[in-house]
């Protein structure tokens, strides 16, 4: 028998290749392996190609950590593609930057993120960076665990980021900016809490929060500002930040509905800010905040539109 198989599919399906919550190549019988070879160009080059008794060796890369304090900047398709000839790892014990970093007027050639798709987790910070080719970051689902922040920002043409869908915390901050082409959130949709800020900016596309309807508690501040197709608030309705609640300059929104007015009451925040969205006409849900002489935070609202315009003409019909 000569069967040639593709590692990226052998080492995902392990219990195939090395037998049920096996490491050790004994388990193979070795009359049914013979000759058998495993193709590993997706991992180890074109050309390169492991012999059975070798697969331990591959088995031991899917489970290994990369060295302890390295941080990985890879700003190009071959360094993308190389990842693991070059590193032999999985477990990032560092950082992991993807895109341009250095020189922003160099456009990276990156078209996908293929190479790295059995990263599993990354000890401190994943930043993806002005990736003008990419339109979705799928190959990143293998990842469990982020430990510092997760930076998405100024990716032309991704649409999605449900390559994230697997992370279900996060020991630092959220930002997702600038990604023109993003039309939801949905791959932070497993997340349940971010101890510092959630920062949704800049994104032209995105019609909906949704993909944030899972966290409950933010350490820091939440800002949403200059989202130009968002036209609701859905999707922040658990939320409750520590610091701050910011909705600036979002010209679609219509209402502040979806903003937990009572998981503010019930969690002050130190300032509410709801400035220059230009169609926002319905604040009744703020009615509440206005009208607490008790209150413990900053509330400023102006620049909207009806009775949103401003905090007294809120206030006004409030009182109606």
């Amino acid at each position: 028998m000569n069967v040639k198989f593709a590692a990226y599919g052998c080492l995902i399906v392990s219990t195939f290749c090395f037998g049920q919550n096996s490491t050790n190549s004994n388990n193979f019988n070795s009359a049914e392996i013979k000759n058998t070879s495993v193709d590993v160009a997706s991992l180890f080059g074109d050309d390169n190609y492991l012999e059975v008794e070798e697969l331990p060796k591959v088995y031991s890369v899917i489970n290994s950590k990369c060295p302890i304090d390295t941080d990985y900047l890879l700003i190009n398709q071959n360094e993308i593609d190389n990842f693991y000839n070059k590193n032999r790892c999985t477990q990032i014990q560092g950082s992991l930057f993807i895109g341009t970093f250095r020189d922003l007027t160099v456009e990276s050639d990156i078209f996908n993120l293929k190479g790295l798709g059995l990263i599993t987790s990354v000890r401190d910070n994943l930043y993806i960076k002005v990736l003008n080719l990419v339109e979705d970051i799928n190959p990143l689902s293998s990842i469990k665990y982020v430990g510092g922040d997760i930076q998405v920002f100024g990716n032309e043409h991704l649409t999605n980021i449900d390559g994230l869908s697997n992370i279900n915390a996060l020991h630092g901050e959220i930002i997702v900016g600038y990604n023109v082409s993003l039309v939801d959130l949905n791959g932070l949709k497993n997340i349940k809490s971010v101890d510092s800020d959630i920062s949704i900016i800049g994104n032209h596309a995105l019609n909906n929060l949704n993909g944030l309807s899972g966290i409950s508690k933010i350490g820091g501040s939440l800002l949403i500002q200059g989202n130009l197709a968002l036209t609701s608030l859905d999707g922040i309705d658990n939320i409750s930040a520590n610091q701050g609640v910011s909705i600036l300059k979002n010209p679609a929104l219509e209402s502040l509905n979806g903003l937990n007015i009572n998981q503010i009451e019930e969690h002050p925040s130190e300032y509410i800010y709801i400035n220059d969205n230009r169609i926002l006409t319905e604040c009744s849900n703020a009615c509440p905040l206005i009208e607490d002489a008790n209150t413990q935070y900053m509330l400023i609202i102006s620049g909207n539109s009806g009775s949103c315009r401003n905090a007294s003409t809120l206030l006004s019909t409030c009182s109606e």
